[in-house]
């Protein structure tokens, strides 16, 4: 077995996948694979869809039912926020890291970060204005 019978075989596989998947209303993909000598071991990544086809976001869903829990309001998700002078979309909630649970995506480049509650409470409640500069005040 070799790289290239590898990948060919991985692609064929997922595009024979894809009928099962739709039968059981699953999406699925390959991940990565190994190979030796004379074997290979290919990893399958299986996603449920929701009543729309759609891969559901559990962070998403999450954001909104159980954000008040939280201290965190619905409307946030979605927003705009400056922190440490970047630009970032609040993007979902992650509960099973309850230090930082808010998961954020930089509009710069589409990155994943994440942020504390409280980090997020205070910058949502005031004014932000981005300073691409870089300026400082001095006195």
């Amino acid at each position: 077995m070799d790289k290239l019978k590898l990948r060919t075989l991985a692609s064929d596989i997922e595009i024979a996948l894809k009928a099962v998947g739709i039968k059981h209303g699953v999406t699925i993909t390959r991940g990565s694979g190994t190979y030796m000598q004379t074997t290979a071991s290919l990893k399958l990544n299986i996603v449920d869809l929701n009543e729309n086809g759609e891969v559901t976001n559990v962070a998403r869903e999450d954001f909104k039912t159980m954000g008040k829990l939280y201290g965190l309001s619905p409307d946030w998700l979605d927003a705009n926020v400056f922190l440490g002078g970047t630009e970032f979309t609040v993007s979902g909630l992650n509960t099973r890291n309850p230090k930082n649970l808010i998961q954020l995506t930089r509009k710069s480049d589409g990155k994943l970060f994440k942020c504390s509650g409280p980090a997020l409470k205070t910058a949502m409640g005031r004014v932000q204005f981005p300073n691409p500069a870089g300026w400082t005040h001095t006195s």
